[in-house]
């Protein structure tokens, strides 16, 4: 869902959440002007996640851990057939 004009209470709790990792924002007239983009015009986008899978490591080496419904059957790699003459090539190029 993109949430086209978010309520001011969001837009509060976002720039107060992003203190803890860039330390209090500058604030006075001249900021507030130039700021204006980046702290009151966003737009947010909720992304509802139902399936994750993490690794041990970010080289995703080793066992694969999976959060939420499994992989329903149709829709696993290499369960569809094979094409009789193989894969089309565009023939143009």
């Amino acid at each position: 869902m993109v949430d086209m004009r978010p309520s001011p209470q969001r837009l509060d709790d976002v720039l107060n959440a992003s203190d803890r990792f860039f330390g209090p924002g500058k604030s006075g007239r001249a900021w507030d002007w130039l700021l204006h983009e980046y702290r009151r015009a966003r737009v947010y986008v909720d992304v509802d996640v139902r399936r994750m899978a993490t690794w041990p490591d970010l080289a995703t080496y080793g066992p694969q851990e999976v959060t939420g419904p499994s992989v329903p059957a149709a829709r696993l790699p290499g369960s569809g057939r094979v094409p009789r003459r193989g894969a089309r090539r565009d023939r143009r190029a």
